[in-house]
């Protein structure tokens, strides 16, 4: 693909992100976001439009967040699923300027918020929720070396943990106990 056909897909795909969180297109975006995790769109070294990218997903994330319908369906939590999955496997935020990392933090405060901590119930029909919790587990090491942003995170994880912590629980609360 040439750069020209690069920059013709990243602004095709921005103005879909934009217009489709606009018209509350929710299977639309979530369309969308499965492509860039499954096309890997930003394993690409950084690119100004990679940043761009990110910060839209990571801002639709938080607005879908405080939308009501984000607790009657599936489908907002699958999107902000999916964005999870991209930052974990495509996207290094130390490359990306302070407000991508400010907005991961941010979105991984509130997908920990209690009023949705009853998603996370096996018999819950909103499954996606359980698979963000999966990675904020796994992004231990982003927010091990963050020591604010992990103890806020860690007191909003705390009450999902169960008696017996699995392994990904426990580098949460062995960092805990270090910085404590």
């Amino acid at each position: 693909m040439t750069d020209n056909e690069k920059m013709m897909q990243y602004e095709f795909l921005m103005s879909s992100l934009i217009e489709s969180y606009q018209n509350n297109d929710i299977d639309n975006l979530c369309k969308l976001a499965s492509y860039v995790r499954s096309e890997g769109l930003l394993y690409q070294d950084f690119y100004k439009k990679n940043l761009d990218i990110v910060e839209n997903l990571l801002k639709i994330s938080l607005g879908l967040i405080s939308n009501s319908n984000i607790h009657l369906s599936d489908h907002p939590w699958w999107f902000i699923k999916e964005v999870y999955d991209i930052i974990f496997h495509q996207v290094w935020l130390g490359e990306y300027p302070v407000i991508c990392a400010n907005l991961y933090f941010k979105l991984s405060k509130e997908v920990l918020g209690d009023q949705f901590h009853k998603f996370y119930k096996r018999e819950s029909e909103i499954q996606s929720y359980g698979v963000c919790i999966y990675f904020i587990l796994m992004a231990e090491n982003w927010f091990g070396d963050r020591n604010e942003e992990f103890l806020i995170l860690y007191k909003k994880l705390e009450p999902l943990i169960g008696n017996k912590p699995d392994h990904l629980e426990e580098h949460w609360i062995n960092r805990y106990k270090e910085l404590t």
